[in-house]
């Protein structure tokens, strides 16, 4: 749950803060876009609990399409 001035609050894994400032213009370039902020954690995933939360994250994504769909 989002509350406050925030429109889409998202969460993502990278490699580098290069990686996360590419992420950062991508969504820039979305048109509508008016402002991106950011907050940057550094911490070492191992491998395996990435995978495991990527995997929840398609489960959940693909469950959320679903219900869209289902509505419209």
């Amino acid at each position: 749950m989002v509350t406050g001035n925030l429109d889409i609050l998202s969460t993502y894994v990278f490699r580098g803060t290069t990686d996360l400032f590419n992420i950062i213009e991508s969504v820039k370039s979305i048109q509508k876009v008016d402002k991106v902020s950011c907050a940057e954690e550094e911490c070492d995933i191992p491998t395996n609990e990435i995978t495991r939360s990527f995997q929840e994250f398609i489960n959940t994504s693909a469950a959320i399409s679903e219900n869209v769909q289902m509505t419209n």
